[in-house]
Parts: C-alpha cells; structure tokens; sequence
C-alpha cells in the first residue's frame, strides 16, 4: 500500500508540475514507480492508478499534446485542483499554519499539505516556515487524545 501511495503522490505531483499535458510514456520514464514494469504491467498499473486518482476527486483530464491533435497528454489544471481562496486575512492563516503544525508525527508536520492550498506558509524573520514541533510520536498522540476524550488532566515537562 505505501508504494500505491507514493506513486499516486508522485504522479500527482508530477501531473500539477509539468505546466503541460504529459503523454503516459513521459509519465512511465518520469515518475517513480512506474519505470520497472513491462508496457501490460504499466499500462494495468496506470489505469488504476488513474481510477484512483479520480476516485479522490482529482480532476484528471486528457488533452492534446500539440496543434495537430495527434498525441494526447494528461494533466491535472492547477485551478481546478486548488482550493478557492476563503478570504483568510494573514494572521489568520497564521494561525491556521501554527495550529496544523502543531501536530506532529514521528516530526512530521501532518497539516502542512492542506495549508499550502491555502496559500502557503507564514514565514519567520529568517526566512523559514513557522512551525512549532511538540517532539509528540504517534502513542504520544493516542495518549494525548484518550485524556482529553476522558477529561483527564495533562502535565508535561516544558524544556
């Protein structure tokens, strides 16, 4: 399952990437994942690949390569994908951006994905994403989660 995911996210990227439509054989030489298998193999692993990626609702389309219509390409248009801008003033969306990375797995940010669609992220003086890493793992969280679910008290160490 984790290959299917990062290939999805690979062509994905690569899809929104590109500024052009992408032919399937630009696709299997480009993308990870898809380069060591055979034209049958490809071509089975491609199409769910595509099923999938519209199953999420991922707008992808197919269009013409060039102007005389002979190669078609695939491409996912940026301003069909991103979300519309919701009228966030700045320190909203900073405080939206501290909220999302506060949360962190294994520290990784777990909000950072649906924050850039929204615009990005804030920057500190230095230049550098905010962000603010708890150091929490994934039973930290669970912990976390079943004490204010029980409305238990919480104490920590502040360092």
């Amino acid at each position: 399952m984790k290959n299917v995911i990062e290939r999805l996210l690979n062509l994905l990227a690569f899809l929104l990437t590109s500024g052009r439509p992408v032919t399937a054989d630009e696709i299997r030489e480009t993308v990870a994942g898809y380069d060591r298998e055979n034209d049958v193999a490809f071509h089975r692993m491609f199409e769910r690949d595509k099923d999938l990626l519209r199953s999420m609702g991922i707008p992808l389309g197919m269009t013409f390569t060039d102007a005389w219509e002979v190669e078609q390409g695939y491409v996912v248009p940026p301003q069909d994908y991103e979300l519309a801008d919701p009228g966030l003033t700045d320190e909203e969306r900073a405080a939206l951006w501290l909220a999302a990375q506060i949360v962190r797995l294994g520290g990784q940010p777990t909000g950072a994905d649906a924050m850039f669609k929204l615009g990005g992220a804030p920057m500190t003086a230095a230049g550098e994403p905010l962000a603010a890493d708890l150091g929490l793992s994934a039973d930290d969280l669970g912990t976390i989660f079943s004490a204010v679910a029980e409305h238990r008290i919480l104490t920590f160490e502040y360092r």
